[in-house]
């Protein structure tokens, strides 16, 4: 099997059609999820961008001191079982927030030097077309997403202001580019002019983000249909995902809820699945691809990963994985999404626990914008979940050993 992932620093949600935006025309997302297995319920590890993207790498969750117990990366794993890694970034390789490379397992790491998004999906395509039949290939593509010193190209600028019927000039163009570059003249907007310059800009990367997708799965369909058919090994899947979603000033669905889209080129129809999924699943689901059958066990037992591979959920709309997933905040704050609630806490060191008084309670689906906190109102509930949300804690701290279900809430399921 020959896997490609396109992950991104930063992608909400809220941007995609095919999570549901109807504003924002993004036709080649809604051309791959045709294609495509998409997970409604994806959470980041944190709202830290260094411990999500760590998660990729090996599957580990940080502790309060941002340690975690995972000693052996992905890349380790399948560099040993024979897999074929490439890994490409998008600009300055220094600045990305993860040691993208410590031993030298993947192939490449790009050219280093500010690689814009064209390039990093050319560099892509490239490999895909160079890839060697019957060896099994991981290629990972990392974007930076819709991060807010990333300036899209001015070609989506223009087409996102057409379509809102703006018509900027060349003079008001070459304008917000100097005030979008400069953060000390962006200050000085008015807040609604900051918030519409923020629209035009972010909408426009989507726009780009969304342009080069289009061309990358191109690529793969194109692949697939001169790979050999009978060989297991020709098998392509593309997966999009992100370590954060939307940039919000404190910890909340938008900003750990993340895309997780798996296209194959050979599937014909949109699955949608409900089950909660997390970071951490992502790497075990590559290793459980890409490893041989006989090798694969003893594999994920060196890895010694906290998620779950996602292939039965896959192939069984009613799957569960896990029944919550936890997350951290800034600081010491913590988060646990079940299916029907999310709940968010300050930590506290001197009673070991959660500070009762910093519960949040916001009732899923309903209330996606966390707007009603309903921790008074189901004050049960809350209790529950904290003892939940502790417990993962203190298996983190004390660094149980990972992969076993310790504690579940199906005692919530139905309320």
């Amino acid at each position: 099997m020959k896997i490609v992932v396109l992950s991104f620093d930063q992608l909400s949600m809220s941007w995609l059609g095919t999570y549901g935006n109807q504003w924002l025309p993004t036709p080649n997302f809604d051309r791959l999820a045709l294609h495509s297995t998409i997970f409604d319920r994806c959470y980041a590890e944190s709202v830290n961008l260094e411990n999500s993207s760590h998660a990729w790498w090996d599957g580990g969750f940080r502790n309060l001191n941002g340690d975690t117990k995972s000693s052996v990366s992905l890349a380790q794993i399948l560099k040993q079982q024979g897999v074929d890694l490439t890994l490409l970034v998008e600009g300055d390789v220094e600045e990305h927030s993860v040691p993208l490379d410590q031993n030298g397992d993947w192939k490449s790491t790009g050219e280093g030097e500010n690689g814009t998004l064209d390039e990093l999906i050319e560099q892509g395509i490239q490999s895909i077309e160079q890839s060697k039949s019957g060896t099994s290939q991981l290629i990972w593509l990392k974007g930076l997403g819709e991060v807010s010193n990333e300036i899209p190209d001015i070609r989506f600028i223009e087409q996102f202001a057409e379509e809102e019927g703006l018509e900027p000039t060349d003079e008001m163009l070459t304008e917000w580019l100097v005030i979008m570059s400069q953060p000390e003249l962006f200050e000085q907007l008015e807040p609604d002019q900051q918030q519409d310059l923020e629209q035009i800009f972010g909408a426009a990367r989507i726009l780009e983000i969304d342009a080069h997708l289009g061309k990358l799965w191109d690529a793969l369909l194109d692949q697939s249909e001169t790979g050999n058919p009978e060989t297991d090994n020709e098998e392509w899947r593309l997966v999009i995902t992100a370590a954060t979603g939307e940039a919000t000033p404190t910890l909340s669905t938008r900003h750990v809820s993340v895309p997780m889209v798996i296209g194959t080129p050979a599937c014909d129809d949109a699955r949608r699945r409900p089950a909660l999924v997390s970071s951490q699943d992502l790497p075990v689901t590559l290793i459980e691809w890409l490893v041989p059958a006989d090798r694969k066990e003893v594999a994920l037992e060196e890895f010694a990963a906290m998620g779950t591979a996602l292939q039965d959920v896959i192939e069984d709309p009613q799957h569960n994985v896990r029944d919550f997933v936890c997350f951290s905040g800034a600081g010491e704050e913590f988060g646990l999404a079940t299916r029907h609630y999310l709940f968010l806490a300050q930590w506290s060191t001197t009673i070991n626990t959660s500070d009762e008084e910093s519960w949040k309670l916001y009732v899923l689906p309903d209330d996606g914008a966390n707007r009603i906190n309903m921790a008074r109102q189901y004050l049960e509930v809350a209790e529950t979940l904290s003892e939940q949300l502790t417990a993962f804690v203190h298996q983190i701290e004390n660094e149980i050993q990972p992969g076993i279900e310790f504690f579940q809430v199906s005692t919530l399921s139905n309320r």
